[in-house]
């Protein structure tokens, strides 16, 4: 087995935030009873040839303080190779095992069989680049536990850089505790701020929704089925650091520069979600302004890949759309500089870096 502890892998402290507590919660729970079979959680890592990065999420699952786990690796792609040298010294472990889908079917099918792959009351997906500290599962399952109407919790996060460098930490979007569906679908309509790998579900809470990530949306497959489960049920939010994502140029949102078709489908897809709850729907003034911030956002992250046409392409979309979303300082920047070649390029990048640093506490 690897002898690299988890102490040294997330190089951050946990931050923990001023929070309302949860009713019935506490971060520091006694440990929760176990199920019959004696496992609480089934994890999934998917996994695409990132074997380093795959190491270090593997430990810090091995590190949990909560034992009660069994860890399912799935390659997307034919198996062997960097991925199965890399997973193997561990699978004298029972609790892990290592699955490959035989062809690629795309981070949602994967994370689908994920789902799928065991039976245990709780479900964690930690995608293989990012990190969790070792209270995470401990934390989560016992909120689950004192909290049984949620669907699911999660938490803001740290931001790593590519070797583990810490950025900075999510600013906090509410107070911590349980939040009804009426006070959390309207602000995850405007903003997406669930991280994946801060998400513990309810295996019941997904089968009564479906448990599976749709593959209609390649990118935002994610935000599909946390919107899914915050429509039908409450939802945990906890004031703690103790996960991170790490931003680097390997991630499928890097490459892809042109997604507003998909954020588009997505939009009318949850208006079908919420036929029977029409208070929660957007409004067409609202969807437009959602719209077009979306779409500003896609044309600045198309901006910094250097990809000039679809950054133009998606900022005359938004203009079209709402007016009112390009007149900031980075669709600015764009506009301005795109034309100026590598100097416009260097320009928009560090605007970008600016407004992202800006979003962050600690950056």
């Amino acid at each position: 087995m690897h002898a690299r502890q988890a102490a040294n892998l997330l190089i951050v402290d946990e931050v923990g935030i001023e929070a309302r507590p949860a009713t019935g919660a506490s971060a520091e729970s006694e440990a929760p009873s176990l199920p019959a079979g004696g496992v609480l959680v089934d994890v999934g890592i998917p996994a695409h040839g990132r074997p380093g990065y795959l190491v270090e999420a593997i430990d810090c699952v091995r590190a949990q303080t909560l034992e009660s786990w069994r860890l399912t690796i799935s390659e997307d792609g034919p198996g062997g190779g960097e991925i199965a040298r890399a997973v193997a010294p561990y699978l004298d472990d029972p609790r892990i095992r290592f699955v490959a889908t035989g062809e690629r079917v795309g981070a949602a099918r994967n994370m689908t069989g994920l789902i799928g792959a065991g039976s245990a009351p709780y479900v964690g997906l930690l995608h293989d680049d990012d990190q969790w500290r070792p209270e995470f599962l401990a934390r989560r399952v016992a909120f689950l536990q004192a909290q049984p109407e949620c669907g699911f919790v999660f938490s803001p996060e740290l931001e790593i850089g590519a070797n583990g460098t810490l950025f900075g930490h999510q600013k906090p979007e509410m107070p911590a505790g349980v939040y009804s569906p009426q006070e959390l679908v309207p602000r995850l309509l405007w903003n997406n701020f669930v991280g994946t790998s801060t998400l513990l579900f309810r295996r019941s809470a997904l089968e009564a929704v479906g448990p599976s990530f749709d593959a209609s949306f390649p990118t935002i497959y994610d935000y599909e089925i946390v919107m899914r489960l915050s429509i039908r049920f409450p939802t945990g939010y906890l004031g703690t650091y103790d996960s991170a994502w790490r931003r680097h140029t390997q991630q499928s949102t890097q490459r892809n520069t042109n997604r507003s078709a998909e954020y588009v489908q997505f939009l009318d897809h949850v208006d079908e979600l919420l036929a029977q709850e029409p208070d929660l729907r957007l409004t067409p003034w609202q969807r437009r302004q959602r719209l077009g911030r979306w779409l500003r956002y896609q044309a600045l992250n198309a901006a910094v890949a250097g990809d000039r046409r679809s950054s133009l392409s998606q900022l005359g979309q938004a203009l079209r759309t709402y007016p009112p979303a390009v007149l900031t300082p980075g669709a600015a920047v764009s506009l301005l500089t795109l034309p100026l070649g590598s100097h416009g390029l260097n320009a928009v990048r560090a605007t970008r870096e600016r407004a992202r640093r800006l979003r962050l506490y600690g950056a």
